[in-house]
């Protein structure tokens, strides 16, 4: 899987830079706008563990079910302001569905699905935000917030409605890696290619791990604007 995804990065990526290259009537555009807004999507690649499929009890009754992927669809959605000429502070907000949980309790039943969030805050350093070239590559690192979450989709607890359960979750505050390529389109939107390294490492198990580390795999479409001056 992470040969797969390699591969296609390093191929994509070479085409649009020859197709950069070879565009010579395209006029040197102002990269430097002030406001960046814009989504991610692409694929959440797990590196940590995985939970557990099945579990049994002592009288060999099943009382745990999951199926978690390994790679997950993965949003994210973000906004960036300048400091400098080539940096950018950037905040985002992201969100996977890793897959399924079932858990069995004597009569009940709960069904629900294993999300994670980061909330983070980072540092975007374009190196190249002085040649006004439409290719912005960009190494970007910062921190935040990762929360991760068992919902409770389904459950045949009946009072569960008024004690307002929504299954187990677990915060962790980390650091994050990441680096990529803008390619302007235009003077006004972009598209980005982006890779994130997330070291998620919860202090207590949430489904009986503590390791939800994992990189991303995202192109974004990114809208670059000023302020309209009164």
């Amino acid at each position: 899987m992470y040969k797969i995804k390699t591969i296609f990065i390093i191929v994509l990526s070479l085409f649009i830079i020859q197709s950069v290259i070879a565009d010579d009537t395209v006029k040197p555009l102002d990269f430097n706008s002030t406001y960046q807004a814009g989504v991610r999507l692409g694929s959440w690649v797990n590196g940590g563990d995985i939970p557990p499929a099945i579990l049994v009890d002592t009288s060999g009754l099943e009382y745990f079910r999951s199926s978690i992927s390994d790679a997950s669809f993965y949003i994210e959605g973000y906004f960036a302001y300048k400091l400098y000429p080539a940096v950018f502070t950037e905040i985002s907000f992201g969100m996977v569905n890793r897959g399924t949980v079932e858990i069995f309790q004597g009569q009940t039943y709960d069904l629900g699905n294993l999300l994670i969030y980061p909330i983070l805050l980072q540092l975007k350093y374009y190196p190249l935000a002085s040649t006004k070239s439409k290719l912005q590559p960009f190494i970007g690192g910062g921190g935040g917030l990762y929360f991760g979450r068992r919902s409770i989709q389904l459950t045949t607890d009946y009072y569960a409605s008024y004690y307002g359960s929504q299954g187990e979750s677990k915060t962790d505050f980390n650091y994050t890696l990441s680096g990529g390529f803008d390619w302007a389109l235009n003077d006004k939107f972009s598209i980005e290619f982006h890779g994130r390294y997330l070291p998620i490492e919860f202090s207590n198990e949430l489904l009986m791990i503590k390791d939800y580390k994992a990189t991303t795999i995202t192109v974004g479409f990114k809208y670059r604007y000023n302020k309209k001056k009164k």
